[in-house]
């Protein structure tokens, strides 16, 4: 059986993204997870939190917490986490985060959501409009960045990933995209499940591409 690495923005594990995505490959893969914030409370995190509008990563601790913090504090940790999983054998990795993040040192593949959604967009909808969703309204900023790079057509909504309310807040959240006649809707955190976009599909009747799947089939493409 092949051994592939996840990399979650959190801790692990992430049974809610781990239990959808290895459906995809037949559950013949065995999964090492490894979280940047492993073994730190939630309370610690208060020195991490953001300021000004410097770019910014939501995620769910263990104890069930959502924590905002600064991208930057995290990229020597990735880079742990990348060299942790390699001495465990993996023959690929999986960043459980959407964020544009600098290369890391890895001698496997490691597959990053936002290239996988940069290629979608690039291949179906560069010239479609696109609504968005991403967590809350703080990232609108950040992910408008994101997306600039790649069409003018776009448009960023928000409709929270984890919570009791997250498909109450999804319905409102369609309203607002069916308004406004949109081609595609992009699931643009990996928070967004299974449910959320089949939810959003029949909500909307639109097409609607969810970052954790579009990743896991990409990796399945290439582990055959």
């Amino acid at each position: 059986m092949k051994k592939i690495g996840t990399i979650t923005v959190g801790q692990a594990p992430r049974p809610d993204i781990t239990r959808e995505i290895t459906a995809l490959f037949d559950n013949k893969v065995e999964v090492i997870e490894v979280g940047v914030w492993d073994n730190v409370s939630s309370a610690d995190m208060e020195q991490y939190k953001p300021k000004g509008d410097e770019d910014r990563l939501l995620t769910r601790f263990q104890d069930g917490t959502e924590i905002v913090y600064a991208e930057r504090y995290i990229f020597p940790r990735m880079q742990a986490c990348v060299d942790k999983l390699e001495s465990q054998g993996v023959c690929l990795i999986l960043m459980y985060c959407n964020g544009l993040f600098p290369e890391m040192v890895s001698h496997v593949p490691l597959i990053y959501p936002r290239d996988c959604m940069d290629g979608f967009i690039k291949a179906f909808a560069k010239n479609i409009k696109v609504a968005v969703l991403t967590p809350t309204e703080e990232f609108v900023p950040q992910w408008d960045t994101i997306w600039k790079r790649l069409t003018d057509n776009a448009t960023i909504f928000t409709a929270h990933a984890y919570g009791d309310h997250k498909m109450k807040d999804l319905e409102i959240t369609s309203q607002k995209i069916k308004a406004q006649d949109f081609d595609l809707i992009s699931l643009d955190c990996m928070g967004y499940t299974l449910d959320t976009q089949e939810h959003l599909r029949s909500l909307t009747g639109k097409p609607v591409v969810l970052a954790r799947t579009l990743m896991a089939r990409m990796a399945a493409e290439y582990l055959g």
